[in-house]
């Protein structure tokens, strides 16, 4: 053995000329740890440089505290802590006690301690030495893993009771749908098959009613929706929300009220349908849990928030069982109702407040709900609407009424049209309603049954099923648009689809689908679009026609306008040209641009605005063109709306130039 190996490794380099007590501090200063050394009587013997870092406090503060180092242990935890050190004195060890810090800047943080006994070579006690680390991060991680773990199965148990609910609410209906079409097939009599029809069409539409509910929250949830931002009357749309729940208010004997304060704007900017939405559902909610006493609708204007918009209170105020004092937190949480027995006794599947929340933070406002000392609920919705000038603005939301059958629409509005579904009983039921119409409908069961029948025949309208085995709707309608022979009316290809989210998809840039279709389609909803369609393409139709043209100012409309004069002596026909001569040219460039951006639903309130201005003075061509417009842009034909711009412009040029001719007649022959 070589004397090296006999006397072990030399140490050489920098650890050569370190001092034992250097080479100590060189390793224990450079810790990431708090580390200490408390003496046999308590006295801090030492601490690392590490303490400042973690707590704030140097190495000279330490030294200076009474009973180191409980002054920086959180109050909650000294008493704890002062035991566990009384422990580690007395000899004892220990590895991760979990505990709090209060820092020198006030913060608090998570720190874990170990402990063991110091003894000399000889076993003489020392005291002991501490360790503690960070452990602040791995806390808040611990903490939002808690927190996702309650919100969990608070979800879990939400949704386990929403579809106890659920089932129970669809398959209530589907039980009286079942039966009741089971007892028509059976029984002979038929002395109460109008009775049984009607109570299948309730339970239809409730049905409908819970379905939509639940799709339209997994529409919002998924942020498909964007609030649109129009003009509409607010007094109107309010007395319209008030009567869709009128009826089953009057069943229940429940006075219905509004009120509405003087410095309320009576036109608004904002989303009229998401209103009608938030309104709809905030009443609803009010009529089914009020047995007795009234439900008031109250709107009031409230203070400019600091974007300076108007901000209008929609309060509804019911008598009913009111809000448990522990519901109201998660009141408009999806899945939830005040309580258990609530969904029980009133049904629901308690997504309506949900979706009202949802709606509510989409248009910029909130949503509040409150207990009332007297009984009942109080729910205020706080929009921000802007108020506008009501000469400015278009028409109110159009709502159409339900009409009477009409089963002579295909003499005035022939259409052959094509049917294509992969349901026999959608595929039948849709043709048997365009019967009822007086159509003649072809049907096929795919895609590629609908081009064979396309190849022989040209159709004006497919309804056309979105989702279909084989060859889906979207590609079916691509392979009809290619068919279309040179010189050919345009055939309008319209999906149809229970998707709701379908519809976005169907209508983008670049489909070959001119509309879109919500199954389940109703007779009035059909009847409404196949006018609009009809009409629009008659219009078409004339406009492209050959034969006398007529003028290009309807002279009847022309010779009253010149007939009648205004208290200044000058014709009626100079103020109603005003707007014509004025303001079309703006409108135009506006129209042109809210169809290139896709907003049809605006473009067809401004067409319509534009087709008035040209009615008021006879402008029959400029008149129908933007009428057609209008109706293209309501079924959200954007193409097709745009087709028909630049001869839109052509016959207002020729009106406008029409209508200035005339006006210096007119003018030149009252100053002579």
């Amino acid at each position: 053995m070589t004397r090296a190996g006999r006397q072990g490794p030399r140490t050489t380099g920098a650890l050569a000329e370190l001092h034992p007590s250097e080479l100590f501090e060189a390793i224990a200063d450079y810790t990431y740890d708090w580390e200490s050394w408390i003496g046999p009587s308590g006295e801090l013997c030492w601490v690392n440089r590490a303490v400042r870092a973690l707590t704030g406090y140097s190495e000279a503060d330490c030294r200076r505290m009474q009973e180191y180092p409980l002054p920086i242990v959180h109050p909650e935890d000294r008493v704890y802590m002062s035991e566990v050190l009384q422990r580690a004195a007395r000899g004892s060890k220990g590895n991760d006690l979990e505990f709090r810090i209060v820092c020198k800047d006030g913060t608090v943080r998570w720190v874990a301690i170990s402990w063991r006994p110091i003894q000399s070579r000889h076993r003489r006690r020392l005291g002991y030495r501490t360790s503690v680390r960070d452990i602040e991060a791995r806390k808040r991680l611990e903490e939002r893993l808690r927190i996702a773990k309650r919100e969990a199965d608070a979800a879990g148990r939400a949704k386990a009771e929403f579809l106890a609910v659920a089932s129970h609410e669809l398959r209530t209906p589907i039980h009286a749908i079942r039966g009741y079409t089971q007892l028509l097939l059976t029984r002979q009599d038929g002395l109460r098959d109008p009775e049984c029809l009607r109570t299948i069409l309730q339970e239809s539409d409730e049905l409908l009613r819970v379905v939509d509910g639940i799709l339209a929250y997994a529409a919002y949830d998924s942020h498909e929706l964007r609030p649109a931002r129009a003009r509409f009357d607010l007094r109107t749309l309010l007395a319209q929300t008030l009567q869709t729940v009128s009826a089953r208010a009057r069943v229940k004997g429940l006075p219905l009220s509004l009120s509405v304060d003087d410095d309320v704007p009576e036109h608004v900017l904002g989303d009229a349908v998401r209103l009608r939405q938030v309104l709809g559902n905030l009443l609803e909610n009010a009529v089914k849990f009020t047995s007795a006493g009234a439900v008031d609708v109250i709107v009031s204007r409230s203070a400019a928030n600091d974007t300076g918009q108007d901000r209008i209170t929609f309060m509804v105020r019911d008598t009913g069982i009111g809000i448990p004092e522990r519901g109201v937190a998660r009141l408009f949480d999806p899945f939830v109702q005040g309580t258990a027995s609530a969904s029980r006794a009133y049904g629901g599947t308690g997504l309506g407040l949900a979706i009202v929340r949802r709606l509510c933070a989409q248009m910029g406002g909130e949503i509040r709900a409150r207990r009332r000392s007297e009984g009942g609920s109080v729910f205020e919705a706080v929009l921000p609407l802007p108020a506008v000038d009501p000469t400015r603005s278009q028409e109110t939301p159009r709502t159409v009424q339900g009409s009477a059958l009409d089963s002579q629409l295909a003499a005035r509005l022939p259409l052959d049209v094509l049917v294509v579904d992969d349901s026999r009983a959608v595929r039948e039921l849709t043709v048997e309603q365009l019967r009822l119409f007086g159509y003649a409908p072809d049907a096929a069961a795919d895609g590629r049954a609908a081009i064979r029948l396309a190849e022989a025949k040209a159709y004006d309208l497919v309804l056309l099923d979105v989702q279909m085995p084989h060859m889906d709707g979207v590609t079916a309608a691509r392979a009809l648009r290619s068919l279309m022979r040179p010189g050919e009316r345009p055939a309008t290809i319209v999906a149809l689809s229970a998707d709701l989210f379908a519809e976005k998809h169907a209508l983008k840039d670049g489909s070959d689908f001119d509309a879109f279709i919500a199954k389940p389609v109703g007779l009035d909803g059909l009847q409404r679009f196949l006018e609009e369609l009809g009409t629009s393409r008659l219009a078409r139709a004339a406009v492209g026609s050959a034969g006398a043209p007529r003028a290009v100012l309807e002279q009847n409309v022309i010779a009253d306008l010149l007939q009648y004069r205004g208290s200044d002596g000058q014709p009626l026909l100079l103020r109603a040209s005003q707007p014509l001569l004025e303001q079309s040219g703006a409108l135009l460039q506006e129209l042109a641009l809210l169809l290139d951006t896709g907003e049809s639903a605006r473009a067809a309130r401004l067409s319509h605005r534009l087709k008035g201005d040209c009615s008021l003075v006879g402008a029959w061509r400029a008149a129908e063109l933007a009428g057609e417009i209008s109706m293209a842009g309501e079924r959200g034909l954007v193409f097709q709306a745009s087709e028909l711009l630049h001869a839109l412009g052509s016959a207002l040029d020729e009106a406008r130039e029409a209508l200035r001719r005339l006006l210096a007649s007119a003018v030149s022959t009252h100053d002579a």
